[in-house]
């Protein structure tokens, strides 16, 4: 009987440190600063944003994540922001809470900006979700159910009103969980996290097609690739389409009206997972606070429908 714990546990850990821990989304290239910290300040405007998916809807206990964000310029040269993410994947889930701050230079044409942030974590297991066979069994003695941890991420952004590139390393601390009373096999191991991501804006006056990838990468770990294509009518609605390989395409749509935007995205597994889920669905909402009201779409970069030789310092700046 405790061999069959001793190697449930063991496949759990190697669950947990040998694949993709972090949060999946599908809006991404509209909540970039969440997967790199030199995207604060990147923009002049000042938007809260909120988001909720429900992943694989009808699959019980589906995985949900809620994340709220925000980040400013504090001038031409700083950047900060913060971000607090639930991430529920039963009968684990993630609490997070970061802090973020970037450097800007600008060189002219383009701006190159470096971040780092730090963050406090939560892990939880709920026991209450586990079946057991033998409740007495010792080995699956819990020796707590929640913890919280440090960690911390730094990341690179070159951007300007018309492309962006960058890359992150998210989990450096490497940050460990033990929850379970069995020695070395009832380890958690967070696994540092590498993210490629960039954009590239085709402008008009009226349009704007913004095609991208996001490349994610753990140790022992599926290479996470996303494309996507997002279309910008007026600055003020929004189509998108997107491929996780292997996983699963997602369109969304979107509309800004005033100071507030509204977009709804879902999700068409491809994965051996369709045939237990009718896909996914994720609803994200933007707030823009500044006091001055930005006329420059949060969907995308730089100042569509504008005269461009009006630009100045801050106008060349993204919105994500």
């Amino acid at each position: 009987m405790k061999k069959i714990f001793t190697i449930f546990i063991l496949l759990f850990c190697v669950t947990m440190t040998f694949s993709q821990q972090l949060q999946q989304i599908s809006f991404r290239q509209y909540n970039l600063f969440i997967n790199n910290p030199a995207i604060a300040g990147s923009t002049s405007s000042q938007e809260i944003k909120l988001l909720h998916r429900e992943q694989w809807a009808g699959f019980e206990n589906a995985p949900t994540t809620s994340i709220i964000s925000f980040h400013r310029e504090l001038n031409t040269t700083n950047g900060i922001g913060g971000y607090l993410i639930n991430d529920i994947t039963n009968p684990s889930s993630r609490f997070t809470i970061n802090a973020s701050y970037s450097y800007i230079i600008d060189m002219d044409d383009v701006f190159l900006s470096f971040g780092l942030s730090a963050s406090v974590i939560q892990y939880r297991i709920n026991s209450n979700d586990l079946t057991y066979r033998d409740i007495n069994d010792p080995v699956m003695a819990f020796n707590t159910e929640k913890k919280w941890r440090p960690e911390a991420n730094v990341g690179m952004l070159l951007f300007s009103k018309q492309f962006y590139f960058g890359f992150a390393i998210y989990q450096l601390l490497k940050s460990q969980f033990r929850p379970f009373s069995t020695g070395d096999l009832g380890e958690i191991d967070m696994s540092r996290h590498l993210y490629i991501m960039g954009q590239y804006d085709i402008i008009t006056q009226m349009h704007r097609i913004s095609p991208g990838i996001f490349i994610g990468y753990a140790k022992k770990s599926p290479i996470n690739a996303e494309l996507n294509v997002s279309y910008l009518y007026r600055n003020s609605v929004m189509a998108s389409f997107g491929c996780r390989l292997g996983d699963a395409f997602n369109m969304g749509i979107g509309y800004r009206f005033g100071r507030f935007t509204l977009a709804y995205n879902y999700d068409i597994v491809t994965s051996s997972l369709r045939n237990i889920n009718s896909g996914s669905h994720e609803v994200m909402i933007g707030i823009d606070i500044s006091q001055q009201q930005t006329n420059v779409p949060m969907f995308s970069s730089g100042n569509s429908g504008t005269n461009n030789s009006s630009y100045s310092k801050q106008s060349k700046k993204r919105l994500f």
